[in-house]
C-alpha cells in the first residue's frame, strides 16, 4: 500500500514537472515562428515532443500507477496553464 502511494506521488510529480516544462517552451515556439524562426521553432517542437516521450516511457516501465497519476497530473497542469494563459489575455 505505501509502495503503490509512493509510485503515485513520484508519478504526480514527475507529470507537474514534464508538463510545467513542456507548457512553458511552447510560448518561445509560437513566437518564433512568428517571427519566422521556423527552424528553431521546430527544433524546439521536436526536444518538447521528444522529452515528454522519453518521460512518458520511463514512467511507463517503473508501473501503470506511475504512468497514470503523471498523465493525470500533465492533464491538471495543462488545465491551470490554459485558465492562466486566458485571464491574462481577458478571456476568463
Amino acid at each position: 500500500m505505501i509502495a503503490t502511494i509512493q509510485h503515485a506521488a513520484f508519478g504526480a510529480m514527475a507529470g507537474v514537472m514534464i508538463g510545467f516544462a513542456h507548457l512553458h517552451t511552447l510560448s518561445p515556439s509560437v513566437r518564433w515562428i512568428t517571427e519566422g524562426r521556423v527552424g528553431a521553432a521546430a527544433g524546439l517542437q521536436a526536444l518538447r515532443f521528444a522529452l515528454l516521450a522519453l518521460v512518458l516511457v520511463l514512467l511507463a516501465r517503473l508501473g501503470a500507477v506511475d504512468l497514470i497519476s503523471a498523465a493525470v497530473a500533465l492533464v491538471a497542469v495543462r488545465a491551470l496553464m490554459i485558465r492562466r494563459q486566458a485571464r491574462k489575455s481577458g478571456g476568463l
